[in-house]
């Protein structure tokens, strides 16, 4: 997918409605397709926003090139919750406390007529199990610094939809989990919300 040009960049901007200056946001899956788009939007608007993705370190620091240093890339899998709270922890020592949480890293596919054990693990580990435990050592970390954070969900019109594949039944639990997080967090002026895009032209469709 081709960058933005200046111009298209310029009329983008985030600032026109909101200010995240001083904000400091991690987007999962955040140098691809929605989760880049998200980076520019959440940049323009004045946040520092840490991209976190299984890719590699190399590729991941020169997509995020376009930012100046507005945008820092850590490699990790959100699958691999045995790790979730050192990156965290990490983060918070080196970027500080963590104002927002997008979580928009998914996989597609799934279909209940063809799909395999392995796929289906695939997509139930990414798309439910990483948002789950991340959300909660965020949302921990959040609660222990007094942020008064917000986490999004990309929950997807299929968590709308009636479910036939993986993909749709993990985005109505991640729907489900905004739901249960967003009532049980904002008592501490935390605000959790959904999203649900439709069909994008990313890489991944």
């Amino acid at each position: 997918m081709a960058a933005f040009t200046e111009q298209q960049k310029t009329e983008f901007s985030m600032q026109k409605w909101y200010d995240l200056s001083g904000k400091t946001a991690v987007v999962t899956g955040g140098i691809t397709g929605l989760g880049l788009a998200i980076t520019r939007c959440l940049v323009s608007a004045g946040a520092k926003v840490i991209a976190l993705s299984r890719t590699d370190e190399k590729k991941g620091n020169e997509i995020l090139k376009e930012f100046g240093g507005k945008a820092v890339f850590y490699q990790f899998d959100i699958t691999d919750t045995d790790h979730a709270q050192e990156i965290a922890d990490r983060i918070q020592k080196e970027q500080g406390p963590v104002d927002i949480l997008v979580n928009n890293a998914g996989l597609e596919g799934g279909n209940i007529n063809y799909c395999t054990e392995e796929e289906f693990d695939a997509i139930i580990n990414t798309n439910v199990k990483g948002v789950f435990f991340l959300s909660r050592i965020v949302s921990r970390h959040m609660l222990k610094q007094g942020v008064r954070g917000n986490i999004l969900n990309v929950c997807s019109s299929s968590s709308l939809r009636p479910a036939n594949s993986a993909y749709t039944m993990s985005k109505w639990a991640v729907r489900s989990l905004t739901e249960g997080l967003a009532r049980m967090l904002i008592p501490y002026d935390i605000v959790v919300n959904g999203i649900a895009p439709g069909p994008t032209a990313t890489p991944m469709l």
